[in-house]
């Protein structure tokens, strides 16, 4: 399924070290990044974001994209209704 906790992460403005077999269905952004589970390829992944590592606001977009409760609950009603 579609992995929440990282939408989630996403709107906190968060960039996501991922393992290559995640979907790239939750990529909304474009920040997530996907690794083999290589563990030299982490530590370094791991490094390399804790030196270039900025946080900014990501929720209008995750909002625009369909990702906000306001939307998914109208959904959700004319679904059921």
């Amino acid at each position: 399924g579609l992995p929440i906790s990282l939408v989630e992460a996403q709107v906190s403005g968060l960039r996501c070290l991922v393992s290559d077999n995640v979907t790239k269905e939750v990529n909304i952004l474009g920040n997530l990044e996907y690794l083999p589970l290589n563990e030299d390829l982490w530590v370094n992944a791991i490094v390399e974001g804790v030196t270039k590592y900025g946080r900014e606001d990501k929720s209008r977009i995750i909002s625009e994209a369909g990702f906000d409760i306001k939307t998914s609950w109208k959904k959700l009603v004319q679904l059921y209704g």
